[in-house]
């Protein structure tokens, strides 16, 4: 009966010497029969992490005098995983002591393969929608953060140019001014974090940009770490920001020295190509198919468990360190906006190999646009109409523009705005049309404008970056952008640009 039951049985004494053990047992464990009879189960063919388990049950069932069931992973012979359910029933002599036990398993490992793959991808979609909910927020938190350092940063450099030589307060105003900025620099990683960070993509070669920047990174590693390159020639080239690209690796790099952290140790800076198909673990978004360029940054250090590899990318994270800042998050958003995948492979102490698969790209290599000055000069004149929500944005702006000689119309939403174009839409020159407003957005704002007036000239102004606002008004001929937080001296360019510019049909 225990040979021909299909089941995997096996016989056991109450000290687990093996009794009886049938074929589907052979097969199980790669064990034959004659050479398992006699063995102590629990010692030669149970692991640890199993054995505290496995008591419990044999306790469990000459207490409740029934059967039990559990499950446990067995490794076979030859190192390969399998998988069993099991049911356990007690034997008793007829005095009614414990005679032995029964074990009764089923092989359940394409079972459990596929439940722990679908875990894996709940786990994978939990991940990314979170990461998604931190991206909405933290673009939201970078758009009003932008316009209070708007305010900061224009009305220190307004009064830095009213104020004599000398001044005993140049130097706070100066400091007030460099914070402001150092604050900007954040909230472009915030809204890297989010996806959309100032990108202005063109075609580039992966291994050249990582080249341009070796000095910088030799300076900045740390005295113990040796970073070599290992970077491919003749590279596919890709869609790409080359400043947000470079901050990607930056950060990547100083991840990876801290890994290493006092021990000497090596960083390795890596590009490749090939046809790239994985179907294992990686963090968010969705990875490309095909023909992909690959920049691996791998390290030497301390290496990984699972758990710290799904939150390395989560905001402030840090297994060193309190309140480290948006590093790896910054990376994860810059690397999502590129439509690239990443994947990390680690394990405690054999080091971290961070991996970002960037798709080749698609478009064909046109000439670049050269633009001509017409040798028109700006004449210092000139009305402009500043739509935004924010008081403070809204009166610095206009305080610059009129400290320049120009007339300015303000509007406090986009249905205000629109009503003081029709009044005065002959007189108007340039409209500085804030993105994101209350009611009447940016978008539909610019629609009403050019249907009272076709030929406006619209400047965007934004925290988002430049593709995302090229993507959001293709077609629609803005005639510039401005992204906040804007100095002064940048908005008077950019306004002088499009007042010089030859008017349309001329």
């Amino acid at each position: 009966l225990v040979q021909t039951a299909g089941s995997v049985i096996i016989w056991l004494s109450p000290e687990f010497q093996i009794l009886e053990w049938n074929r589907e047992a052979e097969e199980l464990y790669g064990c034959s029969r004659a050479d398992a009879l006699g063995k102590n189960y629990f010692e030669e063919f149970l692991s640890v992490a199993d054995r505290e388990v496995v008591l419990r049950e044999k306790d469990a069932v000459f207490a409740g005098r029934e059967t039990q069931e559990f499950e446990n992973r067995v490794d076979r012979s030859d190192g390969s995983p399998r998988f069993v359910s099991w049911k356990v029933t007690p034997l008793y002599d007829a005095a009614g002591e414990p005679e032995g036990i029964i074990a009764t398993g089923h092989d359940v490992t394409g079972r459990e393969a596929a439940e722990r793959e679908q875990r894996a991808r709940d786990a994978r979609t939990q991940h990314s929608e979170r990461l998604e909910s931190l991206g909405v927020l933290a673009g939201g938190i970078a758009h009003d953060f932008n316009n209070l350092l708007m305010a900061m940063l224009g009305h220190a450099e307004l009064a830095l140019m009213e104020l004599p030589a000398g001044s005993p307060v140049t130097q706070d105003l100066q400091e007030i001014s460099t914070a402001a900025r150092r604050a900007a620099e954040l909230t472009k990683q915030m809204l890297a974090f989010a996806g959309k960070g100032n990108f202005v993509t063109k075609q580039v070669d992966l291994s050249a940009v990582v080249s341009e920047i070796t000095d910088l990174v030799d300076i900045s590693a740390p005295e113990n770490v040796r970073v070599a390159y290992d970077l491919a020639a003749d590279l596919p080239a890709i869609d790409a920001d080359v400043t947000q690209l470079q901050q990607l690796i930056r950060n990547t790099l100083t991840n990876a020295f801290e890994a290493v952290g006092d021990e000497t140790g090596t960083v390795t800076i890596r590009t490749s190509t090939e046809q790239f198909q994985y179907s294992g673990n990686y963090i968010g978004g969705t990875l490309p198919s095909g023909a992909v360029v690959i920049l691996q940054v791998q390290d030497s250090g301390c290496g990984m468990d699972e758990a710290t590899k799904q939150k390395i990318f989560d905001p402030f994270y840090s297994t060193k360190f309190a309140g480290r800042g948006l590093g790896l998050a910054a990376v994860l958003g810059i690397a999502r906006a590129h439509s690239a995948g990443v994947v990390v492979d680690s394990e405690p102490g054999k080091g971290t190999s961070i991996n970002f698969l960037f798709p080749v790209s698609k478009k064909v290599a046109a000439p670049r646009e050269v633009r001509v000055d017409a040798g028109g000069s700006w004449p210092g004149g000139g009305t402009v109409l500043v739509i935004d929500d924010e008081e403070a944005v809204r009166s610095l702006t206009a305080r610059i523009l009129e400290k320049h000689g120009l007339n300015v119309l303000t509007a406090a939403d986009g249905r205000n705005a629109v009503d003081v174009f029709r009044d005065c839409s002959s007189d108007i020159d340039v409209v500085i049309l804030d993105l994101t407003m209350p009611g009447l957005g940016g978008e539909a704002t610019l629609r009403e404008l050019r249907s009272v007036r076709q030929d406006v000239n619209v400047i965007i102004a934004s925290g988002f970056g430049e593709e995302d606002v090229a993507e959001r008004f293709a077609g629609e001929g803005v005639a510039g952008l401005l992204q906040k937080p804007y100095t002064p001296d940048v908005l008077m360019e950019t306004v002088r640009d499009v007042l010089s510019r030859e008017p349309a049909g001329a």
